[in-house]
Order: C-alpha cells, then sequence, then structure tokens
C-alpha cells in the first residue's frame, strides 16, 4: 500500500481482500508463491530502465487511484474526529 503512495506498481501475494487495490495486469501482479513471483520479477524487469512498457502502464494507472488521504477525508475523517 505505502508503495502506491509513492506510485510504485507492487507484486503481492495473494489473499481474500486484496483485490479491494491490487488488479492483477492492472496496478500491479498478484502472486501465489516463490517461483512465480520470480517469474513476475523477471518479466517485469526485463529491458528496464530502456524499455518497461509493463511498468509504465501500472504507473500510469496508479496516478488514476484515489489516494489513502483523499479516501481518509471523504469516507472516515468526519465518523472519528467529528468535524
Amino acid at each position: 500500500l505505502d508503495m502506491f503512495g509513492c506510485q510504485v506498481p507492487v507484486c503481492a501475494i495473494g489473499f481474500d481482500c486484496l483485490d479491494e487495490l491490487v488488479k492483477d495486469g492492472v496496478n500491479g501482479r498478484v502472486f501465489c508463491d516463490g517461483d512465480e513471483l520470480s517469474k513476475q520479477l523477471y518479466d517485469l524487469l526485463k529491458g528496464y530502465p530502456v524499455e518497461s512498457v509493463e511498468l509504465e502502464r501500472y504507473r500510469q494507472n496508479i496516478r488514476g487511484m484515489t489516494r489513502w488521504r483523499e479516501n481518509w477525508d471523504e469516507c472516515a475523517r468526519h465518523l472519528i474526529v467529528g468535524d
């Protein structure tokens, strides 16, 4: 999650609610085991930094995401702070 704030795509291990944030093939990759992660990293980083089309596409998609602060202000702040 912190990586999204820095506009860095992620490779994340799959778990039940992960798809709320990480969209496999859209803003990062989801893996199940070490072998899958190593293949994803290899595929994502081959050609880097000269040609990294997939990473740049993920970065572009992250730029359009709602940031934590915006989401907090819109959904939770008034419930906890009361303003």
